[in-house]
């Protein structure tokens, strides 16, 4: 689906069965957007799922206007909420390939892309808003391995004053409590690329 301006937005239209969150139109396109957050797609006895309602809606308004109808459903789930999505399209006759699903994660991701002077800087609140909310994009563990005194996990530990055990591997000791395990693990390591790790764990 790709978007041609002039677009027009409409908010919370109220149609003849549902009520979506956004609807976008171009020329031939109409674009029906139900955004959910902390709640699930609403069911109701006597008027049915929230998506066949609107999809319903919004196919038979497309057609009027000789358009096309797509269903956009933006979810905070990690992965692709397939049975919820597929129950409430239900009965819909709903085209597999106009509807589709984004999550909150990939919406700051898309706006971490856009270049600031073509968008005003608006873009930063909004991040700013993602992140607050426990929805900024998740970017790997890249601060992580650029720590810049080493991991905190492998620093020097002092648990108490008592005399200090010995970690053997293969000739080489190292007391953990005094100097982290930083020494031994790269010992650890050294042996795994020799062939020699057999893993010997001696407390002494």
């Amino acid at each position: 689906m790709a978007l041609s301006p002039p677009l027009h937005w409409h908010f919370w239209p109220w149609w003849d069965v549902c009520e979506p969150d956004v609807v976008v139109e171009d020329a031939e396109n109409l674009c029906i957007i139900e955004a959910k957050l902390y709640s699930e797609f609403g069911e109701e006895a006597t008027a049915g799922s929230q998506l066949r309602r609107e999809w319903a809606d919004g196919l038979q308004r497309a057609q009027e206007a000789g358009k096309q109808v797509w269903l956009v459903a933006l979810t905070n789930h990690a992965t692709f909420p397939k049975e919820s999505i597929r129950r409430q399209l239900a009965r819909a006759s709903a085209e597999a390939c106009r509807v589709c699903w984004l999550n909150w994660f990939e919406v700051g991701r898309f706006l971490r892309g856009l270049r600031n002077e073509l968008v005003g800087g608006w873009t930063e609140d909004l991040l700013e808003l993602l992140s607050r909310m426990g929805l900024a994009p998740f970017d790997g563990f890249g601060q992580v391995i650029s720590y810049p005194t080493g991991l905190p996990w492998i620093d020097r530990v002092i648990l108490a004053e008592e005399r200090p055990r010995t970690v053997g591997f293969r000739g080489a000791s190292f007391h953990p409590g005094i100097i982290g395990f930083g020494p031994a693990i790269s010992v650890a390591r050294g042996c795994v690329q020799r062939g020699e790790a057999q893993w010997r764990l001696r407390l002494t």
